[in-house]
């Protein structure tokens, strides 16, 4: 029977970069790949043995609901987790413990599944756990991976076209959900929001406070800059998360500020001049890029008890004012490396060559994964495309994949790259087949 790795997507600006790229270099050995909405084959039926590489078989922080692995485990496909969001917010092991132990646990794994972690602080936590004697292996993270600087002509016509030409801005990123969720409180903060652990219920009083004092911070800072730089243009990048409106109505009056949370964040950090962060993991991804990175600590919570201990606002330079900022935006220097600050938590190896040699490894003696040709009942689901039409028709999304579509410009983009072309097939609009070549 023929086998596939599956590759899930949860966020679609977040994953598709880097999943995309994972796929076009196993199918330049021959391997198959599907990536896929997470919830899809939930809805019609794992069909085809493999390997699947993501989080998303279980649902639900600790304790588990175990009811999709073990669907998936019946039809032989073997789990490697990888995790989308490493811990990497904390130096503090116990914290750091408390949130990779909600997020999973490993003693719900079977001996032959895999855990895959981005740094060796994540690995030695779960191996205190480990009961069923699993493969812990650090693999680092794709995501991350992509941002270094051998993809970035790969991916210059994508970003281009995302940032509609805009180049050397003053990138700002906030992450500011828990007071300006995109949704609703319930769904930002409720028991099935995947913040309903113990860990979350202790502290998120000081998240509470923290994001109210920061939203306005920022919102300032942003004002000050804009006007005092009218010749550059300052992009202001929510989290996805978050609501765009109160950013808008408050800058409205700023010409040359662009409010967007379109596309993955990659392709805003490779064409910032530079990168303006509080407690965001887009400071390490500034730094996997090497682009400048400023840490705004307003005064007004330096010293507070409820400011989060985030080990990414050690990464750059720190501000706490329009006036420190206006004095280290004339003396950027791009050639500063934090890397002793996130190395632990995160590897900076080839995260994507090692995963791929680590499927090799595991399927070199079984043909079922190469060069077979798509099967008739994955190329065309007549049901999923009839369902989106109608939300077409109705201007309706089910998903939160909006992003989904730039799937084509990452396929070039990673096509760029290696520097072959494969043949992908549209299964509908949130499922492709990445065949192996011949």
């Amino acid at each position: 029977m023929k086998s596939f790795i599956y590759l899930p997507i949860e966020v679609s600006r977040r994953e598709l970069s880097s999943k995309t790229m994972l796929a076009y270099k196993l199918a330049g050995q021959g391997i198959s790949t599907i990536i896929f909405e997470h919830t899809y084959f939930d809805r019609y039926g794992w069909k085809y043995p493999g390997i699947y590489i993501g989080k998303n078989f279980f649902r639900t922080e600790a304790p588990h609901d175990k009811k999709f692995y073990d669907l998936i485990k019946q039809k032989n496909i073997s789990i490697w987790h990888l995790d989308e969001e490493g811990g990497i917010y904390t130096k503090n092991e116990v914290e750091l413990q408390n949130f990779l132990e909600a997020r999973l646990d490993v003693s719900q794994l079977k001996n032959d599944d895999r855990l895959y972690c981005w740094g060796e602080s994540q690995k030695k936590i779960f191996q205190k756990n480990n009961i069923n004697k699993i493969d812990i292996k650090v693999s680092g993270s794709p995501n991350f991976e992509v941002l270094k600087e051998k993809y970035n002509s790969a991916y210059l016509d994508f970003d281009n076209k995302l940032t509609k030409n805009l180049k050397n801005f003053i990138l700002i990123n906030t992450k500011f959900a828990y007071i300006n969720p995109r949704k609703n409180y319930e769904a930002a903060l409720g028991i099935n929001s995947g913040n309903g652990n113990l860990r979350f219920k202790r502290v998120w009083k000081n998240y509470l406070q923290e994001d109210s004092f920061m939203i306005s911070e920022f919102l300032n800072l942003t004002d000050d800059i804009s006007k005092h730089y009218k010749d550059d243009i300052v992009v202001l990048r929510p989290h996805p998360e978050e609501d765009v409106s109160i950013y808008k109505f408050f800058l409205k009056d700023n010409p040359n500020v662009v409010i967007t949370n379109d596309g993955p964040v990659d392709s805003w950090i490779r064409l910032a001049k530079v990168v303006l962060q509080y407690g965001c993991s887009t400071a390490v991804q500034a730094d996997f890029a090497k682009k400048p990175v400023m840490t705004f600590i307003p005064k007004s919570i330096k010293n507070t008890e409820f400011k989060m201990d985030y080990f990414s606002n050690r990464i750059g330079k720190e501000i706490s004012n329009f006036e420190d900022f206006k004095l280290n935006f004339d003396r950027l220097n791009s050639t500063e490396n934090y890397r002793h600050v996130w190395i632990d938590n995160i590897s900076d190896m080839d995260s994507i060559e090692f995963l791929s040699k680590e499927i090799l490894e595991f399927i070199q003696k079984d043909q079922s994964y190469f060069h077979h040709s798509t099967p008739l009942g994955l190329k065309y689901d007549f049901i999923e495309n009839a369902k989106h039409l109608l939300e077409y028709i109705l201007n309706r999304n089910a998903h939160e994949l909006e992003n989904f579509d730039n799937i084509k410009e990452c396929f070039s983009a990673a096509s760029k790259f290696y520097n072959y072309k494969v043949n992908t097939v549209r299964v509908n609009k949130y499922c492709y087949i990445v065949e192996g070549k011949k």
